[in-house]
């Protein structure tokens, strides 16, 4: 992560949509794609490097007048729902600020009825009753949608269908027989 300058008598960055690949205005988050006009014999030219970010608009604090770019992490650790970015950092974000979750987590993109729908499956750190799953869903949930409020504007304009968040009891959550780890990520949209 990190904001960085961009050389830009070396480099050409360009920020697009990560399902179109058109160039997004300055400020919206989008894949980055580098290519490099200093080089002769081997050129990188608009390379997708994997990761997304965003051009920055203010001047650098520190003076120099190139432009700046945010690296807001892996393409392949974020969700697009509703044309919101949704990245492992912004759950587990969210997930933090609910007392009793551990960071056992996965966020799964479906589609319910043609819309984009998310659906958080998170392990409680203690076996719990339902009463107690139903008070920390709605804790999650109203976590959530304070880490991304835009979901607020979707559900509004009914662009994506409501985020289903599920607490489930510790080893619920199903894991990789030789590794013992969750897959923190599916999208079952592609399928």
């Amino acid at each position: 992560g990190g904001i960085h300058h961009i050389t830009e008598n070396i480099h050409i960055v360009e920020i697009v949509d990560p399902e179109t690949n058109m160039p997004v205005p300055d400020g919206r988050e989008g894949k980055i794609i580098l290519t490099n006009i200093d080089r002769y014999l081997m050129p990188i030219i608009r390379y997708e490097i994997g990761d997304l970010g965003r051009i920055i608009t203010e001047k650098c604090a520190c003076g120099r007048t190139l432009k700046l770019m945010e690296l807001l992490g892996r393409a392949d650790e974020v969700l697009i729902i509703g044309g919101a970015n949704i990245s492992q950092d912004s759950i587990a974000k969210a997930i933090s600020k609910v007392d009793g979750l551990s960071f056992h987590f996965k966020m799964t993109a479906k589609l319910s009825e043609m819309h984009d729908l998310l659906v958080v499956e998170v392990e409680a750190l203690e076996k719990i009753s339902e009463e107690k799953g139903r008070e920390l869903e709605s804790k999650l949930y109203a976590s959530l949608l304070s880490e991304k409020p835009e979901f607020e504007s979707f559900l509004k304009t009914q662009s994506i269908a409501k985020p289903i968040v599920k607490v489930l009891n510790p080893g619920e959550l199903p894991r990789n027989p030789r590794t013992g780890k969750v897959k923190h990520m599916s999208d079952e949209r592609k399928n």
